[in-house]
């Protein structure tokens, strides 16, 4: 379960609406911008496909996220975060990782 605060948009969304726009450039005669937007979400698609499958610990995932450990502990018992690992060692996927905003 991915949980991203509204507005934060996921990868996979900005990657889709990327080449959404590049397409519409490409017809409106604008390739350059199109080609910039295409090159970003590749690159942007290939990062989430490394680290998509990646777990980190809470410790690392509260320094990633802005949130501390102990509110991303809350979010597993909560059912917001699933818990890669074990019940008193859980560990938590990058990608899923909401992330707050300002820190």
């Amino acid at each position: 379960m991915t949980t991203v605060p509204p507005h934060v948009r996921a990868p996979a969304d900005l990657i889709r609406e990327w080449r959404r726009q590049a397409a519409q450039y490409e017809r409106d005669g604008m390739i350059p911008a199109s080609r910039l937007l295409v090159r970003v979400a590749d690159e942007l698609e290939l990062v989430e496909r490394t680290i998509g499958t990646h777990l980190v610990t809470l410790n690392e995932a509260a320094r990633l996220s802005g949130y501390a450990p102990d509110t991303l502990g809350r979010m597993i018992r909560d059912g917001r975060l699933t818990n890669y690992g074990r019940k008193n060692a859980p560990k938590v996927r990058v990608t899923d990782l909401p992330l707050r905003v300002g820190t």
